[in-house]
C-alpha cells in the first residue's frame, strides 16, 4: 500500500481539527478554541483507504494564544518541525485551512503570509489545497441560487481569487458537521483527487525544501522581536540626543573633552548597528531602524567636525600669542632703537606718546596689549630720567 502525508495548517477557530478529523473518518483530534491557552499540541492520525495509507498531522494553529507570532515566533517554527517529523519529514500536500463566509481580512492574509515564510515562498502553488469549512453555511446560501461551488470560486475577485489562482483551483468545501456519509465520502474524494494530481507531478515536500526556507523563517522570527529591538533603538537614540544637546551648549569650550566624547557615542551607535545586521541577516526587516541611527551619526559627524575646528582655532590662537611673546622678547633692540630716538629727538617723544595713544586706542591683540605696556613703562622711565 502506498503512503500518502497531509498536513493540515490554518488559523485557529477555522475548523482545521474537525477538517482532519473529517478526512480520518474518526475523532482523532480534539478542536480547540481561538480563546484557549492550553498547550498547543502537534498530533496524528492514521487510516487506511482505497489501498492507500493516509496520514494527516494536525499541525500548528496560526493564532494560537500559545504559538502566536507575536508571542513567540520560535514556537511556531518549532512546532512546524515537530509536525513534519510526524510525516517522516516529507508531505504531499499542504493542507490550509479557512472558513467560508469569512471576508478575506488582513488575518487571512498574514496567515497566507506567515504559511509561506514557514514553508517557503512556492509552497502553496506547489503543494497547497484550500479546504473552505463551514461547508453548511456555504449550502444554505445558495440553496435558491443552485450555484455550484466551482461556479461561486470562479466568480470571486481580489486576494481570494489570487489564492484560488496561484494553487492552480485546489479549493474544497467541507461540511465537517454533516453526517450524511455520501457528504463526508464525496468531499473526501474531491480532496484525495487534489492530492493524487500534485503527488504525479511532484516529489514530495522534503526536509531539504523546509531547510531552503530559512531565510524567510528567520525574517519571521525577526518580525516577532521587531517591538523589542525598535525600543532599544529608541532608548539608544534618545540618550545621544541628550548628550548631543549638552555637547552643544556654548559654554562647553573643552573642546577635546567633547571631540572624545562624542567619538565614544559614535562607537556605542555602531556597535547597536552591528548588532542589528546580525540579527537581520540581510532580510532588509531592520532597515527603517538603520536610517534612524544614520542620521544620529549625522548629526554626531556634524558636531565633531564643529568641535574639531573650534579646537583648531583655539590652539592656533594661542601658538600665535605664544609665538608673538617670544618674538617681542627676542628683539630688545627694538625698544632701544626707540628709546635712542627720544633721546636724540625731543618730537620724537612726542610722536612716540601719540603713537602709544593709538595702540592704547586701538590695539586689541595680545601682541599689541604688550607692546603697548613695555613701550610705557620704558617711556616713563626715560621720561623721569
Amino acid at each position: 500500500m502506498s503512503t500518502v502525508n497531509l498536513l493540515l495548517v490554518g488559523r485557529t477557530g477555522n475548523g482545521k481539527s474537525s477538517s482532519g478529523n473529517s478526512i480520518l473518518g474518526k475523532k482523532e483530534f480534539i478542536p480547540q478554541s481561538v480563546s484557549s491557552s492550553v498547550i498547543y499540541q502537534i498530533k496524528k492520525g492514521v487510516v487506511a483507504a482505497d489501498d492507500k495509507i493516509i496520514t494527516v498531522v494536525d499541525g500548528p494553529g496560526i493564532g494560537d494564544s500559545s504559538t502566536d507570532l507575536t508571542d513567540d515566533g520560535q514556537s511556531m517554527i518549532e512546532l512546524t518541525k515537530t509536525a513534519l517529523s510526524m510525516t517522516s519529514n516529507m508531505f504531499h500536500a499542504l493542507l490550509c485551512v479557512f472558513k467560508y463566509g469569512v471576508r478575506f481580512t488582513k488575518q487571512e492574509q498574514d496567515t497566507v503570509a506567515m504559511i509561506k515564510s514557514i514553508f517557503g515562498s512556492d509552497v502553496i502553488k506547489n503543494y497547497g489545497i484550500i479546504i473552505l469549512s463551514h461547508g453548511d453555511s456555504f449550502h444554505l446560501d445558495m440553496d435558491d441560487e443552485k450555484t455550484s461551488f466551482e461556479s461561486w470560486c470562479d466568480e470571486q475577485k481580489g486576494d481570494i481569487q489570487a489564492l484560488y489562482n496561484e494553487c492552480e483551483k485546489r479549493f474544497v468545501l467541507f461540511d465537517n458537521r454533516s453526517k450524511d456519509p455520501s457528504v463526508q465520502n464525496n468531499q473526501c474524494k474531491k480532496l484525495m483527487s487534489m492530492v493524487t494530481v500534485i503527488a504525479v507531478n511532484r516529489e514530495p515536500y522534503s526536509e531539504e525544501d523546509f531547510k531552503a526556507a530559512e531565510g524567510s523563517q528567520w525574517k519571521l522570527l525577526l518580525i516577532s522581536r521587531l517591538p523589542e529591538l525598535e525600543s532599544q533603538t529608541e532608548n539608544l537614540i534618545n540618550n545621544v540626543t541628550k548628550k548631543l544637546e549638552q555637547i552643544g551648549q556654548e559654554s562647553n569650550t573643552d573642546h577635546a573633552r567633547n571631540i572624545r566624547e562624542l567619538e565614544i557615542l559614535s562607537g556605542h551607535l555602531q556597535n547597536h548597528v552591528d548588532n542589528l545586521k546580525k540579527e537581520d541577516q540581510c532580510t532588509g526587516s531592520i532597515d527603517d531602524l538603520l536610517t534612524r541611527i544614520s542620521i544620529t551619526k549625522t548629526r554626531i559627524t556634524t558636531l565633531i567636525n564643529y568641535q574639531s575646528l573650534k579646537l583648531i582655532s583655539t590652539e592656533l590662537t594661542q601658538k600665535r600669542s605664544d609665538s608673538e611673546v617670544s618674538t617681542f622678547n627676542k628683539k630688545p633692540y627694538f625698544l632701544q632703537r626707540i628709546l635712542e630716538s627720544i633721546k636724540s629727538d625731543p618730537w620724537s617723544y612726542r610722536s612716540l606718546s601719540i603713537y602709544v595713544l593709538c595702540l592704547s586706542l586701538f590695539g586689541v591683540t595680545t601682541y599689541c596689549g604688550i607692546y603697548r605696556r613695555k613701550l610705557i613703562k620704558m617711556l616713563l622711565t626715560h621720561k623721569s630720567n
